[in-house]
């Protein structure tokens, strides 16, 4: 734990990237040093009610995943009243209570997919479009302590997530994530706080030493030991 809080680590990168599974080794890991740790899934999995309900279903769209409304700039409003819900709603209350919390997608994934569509619609300088960004972030509650960002070639994690969902992508949707990873290299640029992980041909099991030994880096206090029996709660 941090400052007497529990330390949130996200798990950021495109799709097929290996985030899931990479927070399901951690979370295991954790669990068996004795850590209480809880695994929060990415928003498309989350059961939120409410207002978060409201704001994800403006925000998501049924038929493509990642060109929702055409302006970049709604998009990332919208994306930061999201993260702002799930940050207040799901994350704040179990940090009180848990050694370690992890997310699948956290506020850097929000800063990729605005950034690239940035670059795409806008004559903006990077600069100044990760400035604007991240006072968004700011304004939509705590990010992570550690967040590590998964990195392969696009091309490789495209595949990966095809064969995951059974479905291709569009030419369009496979250009944007070019555009999305180049941006996740801009951010990581400007914020040293970003762990680059690369997963390019390499197993999950040598990726999770990578993983770990960025968060253990991190566990500056001893384990609070979990009860025995004691099952796992996802999710919030």
């Amino acid at each position: 734990m941090i400052g007497g809080v529990g330390m949130l680590v996200s798990l950021e990168g495109l799709p097929g990237s290996g985030k899931s599974t990479q927070a399901r080794l951690l979370e295991e890991r954790l669990r068996g040093e004795g850590f209480v740790v809880i695994y929060i899934p990415d928003l498309a999995t989350l059961d939120i009610e409410d207002v978060g309900t409201a704001l994800v279903e403006i925000f998501s769209s049924p038929d493509d995943p990642f060109l929702r409304h055409g302006d970049v700039v709604t998009e990332c409003l919208l994306a930061a009243a999201v993260r702002a819900d799930i940050v207040a709603t799901r994350i704040d209350p179990v940090l009180d209570h848990h050694d370690v919390v992890i997310e699948d997608r956290g506020v850097h994934t929000m800063f990729s997919y605005g950034l690239a569509s940035l670059i795409r619609q806008h004559a903006v300088e990077v600069d100044d479009a990760v400035c604007w960004l991240d006072g968004l972030g700011r304004l939509a509650g705590r990010r992570a302590d550690v967040a590590l960002w998964l990195s392969a070639p696009v091309g490789e994690t495209i595949a990966r997530a095809e064969a995951r969902d059974g479905k291709r992508w569009t030419g369009e949707q496979r250009a944007y994530l070019t555009f999305v990873d180049l941006a996740y290299q801009e951010l990581a640029a400007r914020d040293a706080g970003m762990v680059r992980v690369s997963t390019a041909g390499q197993t999950p099991e040598t990726v999770h030493e990578a993983v770990w030994e960025a968060v253990a880096a991190q566990l500056k206090r001893p384990a609070r030991r979990t009860s025995v029996g004691a099952e796992p709660v996802r999710g919030g």
